[in-house]
């Protein structure tokens, strides 16, 4: 099966305030939140998602009802797209397929080393390969973003994820037959986003949030391989 992924990413700053989009049980969420960052990053997420979601027009983005599934939001709607919100710093993102299981991650880079977690958190094989790279932060991310994304689009719990998958950059720009897809990109010098989807996507779309609407966002991709890890089978929400 292939498909296309469509991306979305805003500051925080842009969406914060457009709590008009979020559902009452949000707005609660949202007012109990003690950290005002997280409290920025959850409605701007949200409020993301439902424009996202309205991009085609068939729908207000107000309509689009989010339920939590234990701790994963979900649309409850039949025929619904599957997406994957993710929020770092001062950005927010999502991503949305109308066929394709996906997970989605961005992460701010932090100025201080992410040696420490590496160690901590990576396989030996991934240690290995990280100080074998020119740019220890970039790489870094790229297999954060990677791992995190998979473990969103699978349920699986995250230390598993970044333990036990493991991924290989694809030199190749043709779709191979593969049970998972992914791609990450630098938005900037600090911040990384990536996917991971189950099944081979064809194309992919970056949206930004401007001054009150979408923009296409040209953007670069490199492509990953699962090589291998958990079974996934057992790791279904």
């Amino acid at each position: 099966m292939t498909d296309r992924l469509r991306i979305f990413i805003c500051t925080t700053d842009a969406l914060s305030d457009r709590v008009d989009l979020l559902a009452p049980d949000e707005l609660q969420r949202a007012r109990a939140m003690t950290s005002s960052r997280r409290r920025r990053q959850f409605c701007a997420g949200r409020a993301l998602l439902r424009l996202a979601l309205s991009q085609d027009g068939t729908r207000a983005p107000a309509a689009w009802r989010i339920r939590l599934l234990g701790d994963r939001p979900q649309l409850d709607a039949p025929d619904a797209p599957q997406f994957s919100l993710s929020h770092s710093g001062d950005h927010a993102g999502c991503a949305i397929s109308h066929t394709l299981r996906c997970g989605f991650d961005l992460q701010a880079h932090a100025p201080r080393s992410r040696h420490d977690l590496a160690n901590a958190f990576f396989s030996d094989d991934d240690t290995r390969w990280l100080a074998e790279q020119s740019d220890f932060s970039a790489a870094f991310h790229q297999l954060w973003v990677l791992k995190e994304s998979w473990a969103k689009a699978t349920g699986a719990p995250l230390l598993t994820a970044l333990a036990h998958t493991r991924w290989q950059a694809r030199h190749t720009a043709s779709i191979a037959a593969t049970p998972w897809d992914a791609g990450t990109t630098a938005l900037t010098d600090t911040l990384t986003t990536g996917w991971t989807a189950e099944g081979a996507v064809t194309t992919i779309e970056l949206n930004e949030w401007q001054d009150g609407g979408f923009v296409s966002r040209p953007s670069h991709w490199t492509r990953w391989a699962l090589r291998n890890a958990p079974d996934a089978a057992r790791c279904d929400t």
